[in-house]
């Protein structure tokens, strides 16, 4: 069983400039050796906090640098971006951006907040190349309120516990130097910001990060921010050393540890600083590692001038129980309302752009017109049975009976779907997770798929995943895509109790259509998921080509190929398919199908053409009567 606990690695003011007295390998390259060095020694921290001042004048060249330093760090901490929390500070602004006199001044809090709610986009300017510089590095960093709250975010621990991360932004106001107590977070930021966190559910931690400490805000927004931190853990810089405690009065109490400045300049009379936070609920206490820069040996040192040599232990917040409780596997309950509606006004429709022609595009409602598609396979419910055959009379023998491939996905741990193209591989995946998040399954024969959570994802789109990556593991790509291309819908606590619980069916759509180097990674990805995670479905579609190396060794056996529909299938897709235009005529729709149905049936050209989905729809497709009937 994992230790109850979690490292934090957490730094501030770094400093970074182009010019040449910004020697990285004097003192950052050195840190990032240290670093490694506490890591083997166990110190391996699970997040990475950094509160501000990561550019020194705010400008894009000092982000490039940032960025070549954090994908240093990352590699040597072997964490994903999604581990790094990072907030602006006052050298985060290009003050250039501002006009000389522009400084905002407020009389009352209330003038302050109609500013925030009104003119944020005018005030936040100067911090325009620090938000570029987090949707590329750290995307997952979402911002609220245009870019005014940096972040509010929530993880879950190696040990289970449910943390909530804040992250605010203190310097906004910073036009000059010194600004001690004229500068505030505004209560228009702080209350949005733990709205949101309060949306996340309950957490067993809440961290509030912004770069400046409480005693530097304007005191009337001080005091706001007091009540808002009750019974969390403050993590500030600017000051350069390292500080902080419990802090207890009238009004509860809280925690703020302020970090030390980790570049000042390799000859700086203040040595550059940076410290571990671990919180652990075993002992029930906070620990802090201390470690500093030594000028004169170039390296980086244990911090013996500050704590109790270079530690020091503080009593845990009582904010839950710290007992030595792990959170327990997720329930078998409904999947989300707001994931199960997402995926079904993202998949609830068929993909038919460009059969109107001049590249118009109507949505086709899924549930209405789809029909099942068919392969040859044996279903794992009957392994070991005698397979059924039926008579063909066609070819004088009897052969094997098709079986509904939605009803295979549902009972195969790992199958491969082969087709041509426009066989309705992708429609497959799409209809298949709206059934799985619709009470029922009724659409799946013989199958409820209640209580699963599918995740469909198209691997055409995993191209600037790879990019970014070097390496990176099944549960790496799900939470890479669900923040890059799902918005972040679902809750990565909440996959991960999916995963755990074996409930979650993974559909990968297309391992043709990503780059032939990206394959057997993805394949061996989501595999080793399956293998980890019991219970877990992988379900890849592909056309016959994109089938070669892992996905040949590991699948071969669990490879189908979609069959061409047959006449029965093409009378049953002509008929919803015109139910579906001539709603509320059903006299018209009628017709129409029959009409179509009997030239099929004269020109035996045409139902060679329409064994496939595609061509299918295509043919079917009246532009005019869709148009008109469903306005």
């Amino acid at each position: 069983m994992p230790e109850n606990k979690l490292i934090i690695l957490y730094i501030s003011d770094l400093h970074i400039k182009p010019s040449e007295e910004f020697d990285r390998s004097v003192v950052l390259d050195l840190l990032l050796e240290r670093v490694e060095k506490d890591r083997k020694e166990g110190l391996a921290p699970e997040i990475v906090i950094v509160s501000g001042d990561i550019a020194w004048k705010g400008v894009k060249e000092e982000y490039q640098l940032a960025a070549a330093f954090f994908h240093d760090l990352r590699k040597t901490l072997e964490l994903q971006p999604e581990n790094f929390y990072i907030i602006p500070g006052n050298h985060d602004i290009n003050r250039k951006k501002y006009r000389p006199g522009d400084i905002p001044v407020y009389t009352t809090m209330a003038e302050c907040n109609n500013e925030l709610e009104h003119y944020t986009a005018d005030l936040l300017k100067g911090m325009a190349d620090y938000f570029d510089f987090i949707k590329t590095a750290f995307p997952h960093l979402k911002t609220i309120k245009g870019n005014l709250v940096p972040f509010v975010r929530t993880c879950t621990t190696v040990c289970g516990k449910k943390i909530g991360l804040v992250g605010l932004n203190s310097a906004w106001m910073c036009r000059k130097s010194p600004d001690r107590e004229e500068i505030a977070l505004g209560e228009y930021q702080v209350k949005h910001a733990c709205s949101e966190l309060e949306k996340r559910g309950e957490t067993d931690l809440t961290l509030c990060i912004f770069h400046h400490p409480l005693s530097w805000l304007w005191r009337e927004d001080r005091l706001i921010t007091r009540h808002y931190i009750n019974k969390k853990i403050v993590l500030a810089g600017h000051l350069h050393e390292p500080g902080g405690g419990f802090f207890q009065d009238l009004d509860g109490e809280f925690y703020q540890f302020q970090a030390g400045g980790a570049y000042l300049g390799s000859e700086s009379d203040w040595p550059s600083r940076y410290h571990y936070i671990t919180c652990n609920w075993d002992e029930n206490h906070i620990k802090l590692d201390f470690r500093k820069f030594d000028k004169q040996r170039r390296r980086w040192v244990l911090d013996a001038e500050t704590g109790d040599d270079g530690v020091k232990l503080f009593p845990f917040p009582h904010t839950r129980e710290n007992s030595r409780t792990i959170t327990p596997a997720i329930p078998l309950t409904p999947v989300l309302d707001t994931y199960r509606n997402w995926v079904t006004e993202n998949y609830g429709t068929m993909d038919a752009t460009n059969l109107y022609g001049k590249g118009e595009a109507y949505p086709l409602s899924l549930p209405e017109i789809f029909i099942p598609l068919y392969a040859y396979g044996s279903s794992p419910a009957h392994k070991g049975k005698k397979e059924t055959f039926v008579p063909d009379a066609e070819h004088g023998f009897e052969r094997q009976k098709p079986v509904n491939i939605e009803t295979l996905m549902a009972e195969s741990s790992l199958l491969l779907i082969q087709g041509d193209p426009g066989s309705g591989k992708t429609t497959l995946l799409k209809h298949f997770a709206c059934s799985a998040v619709n009470p029922g399954g009724k659409d799946i024969p013989g199958v409820t798929l209640f209580h699963v959570l599918p995740v469909l994802i198209p691997l055409k789109e995993m191209k600037a995943f790879f990019l970014q990556q070097e390496t990176g593991t099944g549960e790496d790509i799900l939470a890479w895509y669900n923040c890059h291309k799902m918005g972040g819908i679902l809750p990565g606590e909440q996959l991960e109790l999916f995963l755990k619980a074996g409930k979650t069916i993974i559909l990968l759509d297309g391992l043709d259509e990503c780059e032939h180097e990206y394959r057997d990674r993805i394949v061996d990805a989501f595999c080793d998921v399956r293998l980890k995670y019991k219970g877990t479905k992988v379900i890849i579609t592909s056309r016959p080509h994109g089938i070669t190396g892992s996905a040949f060794n590991r699948c071969s056996s669990k490879t189908i190929t979609i069959l061409p529909l047959d006449s029965d299938h093409v009378k049953l897709f002509i008929n919803r398919w015109f139910a579906y235009v001539y709603h509320g005529s059903s006299g018209t729709g009628r017709k129409n199908a029959d009409a179509m149905i009997r030239e099929i049936q004269d020109h035996q050209a045409i139902g060679n053409l329409i064994q496939n989905p595609l061509m299918l729809t295509a043919l079917a497709t009246p532009t005019t009567q869709i148009k008109r009937s469903r306005k």
